[in-house]
Formats: C-alpha cells, sequence, structure tokens
C-alpha cells in the first residue's frame, strides 16, 4: 500500500483576505486591488498552531513556514514559542517568510501546549498571513484568520483518520487556539479520542461533552482513538464552544480523499458559525479529469435545511449535521435559506480515474469556501 503522495498546485479562490489554496508552494506575488485600511487592533492579531503533519517520527524534510504580505508600510511581528518577537519593517507588496521551528508541530492529543501557539502581528498595518506545513511528499497550508474574525461557536471540519496498523496511525485532528486568558472551551466530539500517553484507549467518549481551560497563548489538539475496527473516525462535525473568542484548525495527519492508496496531509483554519453564508462559488482545482472531480463537505446550520447547486435541489440537512460528496466536476454556485459551511477537498491522485489512463494533478488537499457574503474589493494573495 502506497502511503505517500506527490505535492499539488490547487487554484485559488478569492474572499476576504483571499481564500487558502493547498498542497502548493507560495509564490512571492502580491495583488493588491484597492487601498485598505486598518480597521482595528484585532484585524492585524494571529493566533495559529501546527497539527500534525503526517509521521512524527518521520521529520527530516518537514519545513512549517509563514508568509506575511501587506499593502501598506509597516510592522511585522513573531513571536514562537514564548521567546522575544522577531521584528520586520515591511514594504507595500512585500512578503516576508519565515521559518519555523520544526518544535512548533503538535504532536500530541488532549494535552494542554503551553508555548506552541504562534503569534503574529502589526500594530500599525493589516496583513494577510500564510501558513505552510510543507513535507516531501505530505503537504498542506492555511491562511490564518485574524483575531477580529474570530468568535465562540464552532462546527469542526476535517477528514477521516487513516489507521492500518500501529506504523500507520495517521488520526482526524483538530487544534484549539487561545488569545485570552481564562478561556474555557468545551467540545462534543464526533469521535473517540485518544490521549497521547495511550492512544488505543478512549480518553474523551464520542457524543459526550467536556471541557478545557486555557490562557493567553496555549493550544490543544485532539487526535481519534486508535483503532483497528473504526469504521469511519472523522472529527467532522465535533462542535466546539468557549467563553471567549478562540481560533480552531481542522486537520487530519494523512487521509485518503476519499479512497486511494494516496493520502496527503490536510489542514486548515476554520470559520466560526457567525461567518457561514448563505451563498458560495466553486470552480474544480486543476488538473481533474472527467468522470472525477473534488470533494465537498457541507455542514447546516438549521433543521430540515435545503441547499441547491446550480439552482437543482442537492441536499437537506440539519444543524451541524455533515452532508458528503466526491464528484463535483464543473463550476458551482452553492445557496441555502440559512448559513452553512462548505468545505473543498482534493480527492487523491487516482480516485475516479478509469484503469490505465493517466492520474489526476496533486493529491488531498482541504480549503474551507468563504462565502459570498464575505468577498471584499481588496485581495492579497501569494
Amino acid at each position: 500500500m502506497k502511503l505517500l503522495s506527490c505535492c499539488c498546485a490547487a487554484i485559488l479562490l478569492l474572499c476576504i483576505h483571499a481564500d487558502v489554496f493547498s498542497q502548493s508552494h507560495f509564490t512571492h506575488t502580491v495583488t493588491t486591488v484597492a487601498q485598505q485600511s486598518k480597521a482595528s487592533p484585532e484585524a492585524s492579531d494571529f493566533w495559529f498552531a501546527i497539527p500534525q503533519n503526517s509521521d512524527p517520527n518521520d521529520d527530516a524534510g518537514k519545513v512549517f513556514s509563514v508568509s506575511v504580505s501587506m499593502n501598506t508600510s509597516g510592522t511585522a511581528h513573531i513571536q514562537v514559542n514564548g521567546q522575544q518577537a522577531v521584528t520586520k519593517s515591511m514594504t507595500p507588496g512585500g512578503v516576508w517568510e519565515f521559518l519555523l521551528p520544526k518544535s512548533v508541530e503538535l504532536q500530541s492529543s488532549s494535552t494542554v501546549e503551553l508555548d506552541k501557539a504562534i503569534h503574529v502581528w502589526s500594530d500599525d498595518a493589516e496583513m494577510t498571513v500564510y501558513v505552510l506545513s510543507r513535507n516531501p511528499y505530505t503537504s498542506d497550508g492555511f491562511m490564518a484568520i485574524p483575531r477580529l474574525f474570530w468568535d465562540t461557536s464552532y462546527v469542526g471540519a476535517s477528514f477521516s483518520a487513516l489507521i492500518v496498523s500501529p506504523q500507520f496511525d495517521l488520526p482526524s485532528e483538530f487544534c484549539v487556539i487561545a488569545a485570552h486568558e481564562e478561556t474555557r472551551v468545551t467540545i462534543t466530539p464526533t469521535q473517540n479520542l485518544r490521549q497521547t500517553s495511550d492512544p488505543a484507549k478512549v480518553f474523551h467518549e464520542k457524543g459526550k461533552s467536556f471541557s478545557v481551560t486555557l490562557k493567553r497563548g496555549e493550544c490543544i489538539q485532539y487526535q481519534t482513538v486508535f483503532d483497528l475496527g473504526g469504521s469511519e473516525l472523522d472529527l467532522t462535525g465535533t462542535v466546539v464552544t468557549a467563553n471567549k473568542p478562540i481560533g480552531v484548525i481542522g486537520a487530519s495527519v494523512c487521509p485518503f480523499i476519499p479512497a486511494d492508496p494516496y493520502c496527503d496531509h490536510i489542514c486548515e483554519m476554520l470559520l466560526p458559525v457567525s461567518r457561514w453564508g448563505r451563498t458560495y462559488h466553486t470552480i474544480p482545482f486543476a488538473g481533474r479529469k472527467p468522470p472525477g472531480g473534488d470533494s465537498f463537505y457541507l455542514i447546516g446550520s438549521a433543521d430540515n435545511q435545503t441547499i441547491t447547486r446550480n439552482g437543482n435541489h442537492y441536499a437537506t440537512i440539519g444543524r451541524f449535521e455533515k452532508y458528503f460528496r466526491d464528484d463535483i466536476n464543473e463550476p458551482s454556485v452553492w445557496s441555502s435559506s440559512a448559513p452553512f459551511m462548505l468545505v473543498q477537498y482534493i480527492n487523491s491522485a487516482t480516485y475516479g480515474v478509469p484503469a490505465g489512463q493517466p492520474r489526476n494533478t496533486g493529491d488531498p488537499a482541504m480549503v474551507v469556501v468563504n462565502p459570498a457574503e464575505q468577498f471584499a474589493k481588496t485581495v492579497i494573495f501569494q
């Protein structure tokens, strides 16, 4: 069984601050569409973490990096491991690529990490922050969401674990980041969760809520239990709430999407429920061969919620219920009378490809699609 794959160049979707493109090197090109003024300190304050990427014992080629862009002059600061911040003066259109130490990768489950949240901020300019989690055969990235757009209610999006043996234990996961003291987080997982010391033991039971308190700058990762008999082990649909705004990143260590002998790491910073929209626009990722397409998760916010695609009925789902399809191969307009979350995935390279035909471009990656209600006139992308 092949468990590794090559990177791909994914298409980039425009949004408020620009949507993330996954599975790609970041090209240092910045396009500014309009002047952007500073709105509030929270708009230039970013906290995030690095979920586990592939085998924690195989990190020789891993590279974790942050790319900071501004369309005005300003000063950017990056603080790692609680140490003194590194500072750089930025010019309009400039990009600062900063390599993170490998020690920032989260390799634990159900354990509060004191120094692994990364803090990026500016006191005098707005900016866009991209994060790359690079491994030679299993890479993804995400755009960090500024604290301005954080909130207290999230629903997880990730993908199924790939658990074949103790040597191929690649769980579904998510992590929570706090930017405020005494942040009380309550989690209702869709799958049994492990603790690092005993991966096969259920530490938090599926469907049962539990809470954890985080201090400013702390983060915590949760992973599915090691279970060779597990039928799905997907943390998508997990409900995360807090008494203060938090950041949440959905991920999976190295899943098949939806089924294939090639896996890749996926990760994406999630929009809170309050930022979900009613209308989304998507196009297929590059290199898809007919009849295959991309996979999508839809998560609803209301009971008996009807969602249409290109004017036709697509699905009826309930509040925080997920719906999955793996074969969308055309540009689409998605709409509903109530907000929902839409997540698009690159399928594994040979999924849906007729036997004997060349494989698709790339392998699994994920992107949380930004709703049309949050489109803006200013976009910075790399």
